[in-house]
């Protein structure tokens, strides 16, 4: 089963995006406090498709905190300062929560 819930700050300002097939589309990160001592924070990408992207559009802004639940998957990878290859973990959203206030 590959499923992942979190709660977290929005690390990004929030762009709301039509993909190629007409649907809304939110690339962002969160800043989930991790649970070791020598880490402050996990930053985490998320991809938040149709109404969930449109709703995380009209009340969540940068800061504002939101949880998440959906499936990990890998990323595009990208190359570093240091010509490495990269790819990271990203979660694609299936439910959005709006936490707190708005900010």
């Amino acid at each position: 089963m590959n499923n992942v819930s979190f709660v977290g700050r929005l690390v990004r300002d929030v762009q709301v995006r039509d993909s190629s097939s007409g649907s809304k589309v939110l690339f962002n990160r969160l800043a989930v406090r991790a649970q070791r001592k020598d880490e402050e924070y996990l930053f985490i990408n998320i991809v938040v498709f149709g109404r969930g992207a449109e709703i995380v559009g009209q009340y969540r802004t940068k800061g504002a905190e939101v949880g998440v639940t959906g499936r990990l998957r890998t990323g595009k990878p990208w190359t570093d300062a240091q010509g490495n290859e990269r790819q990271e973990l990203e979660i694609v959203v299936n439910d959005v929560s709006l936490v707190g206030g708005s900010s």
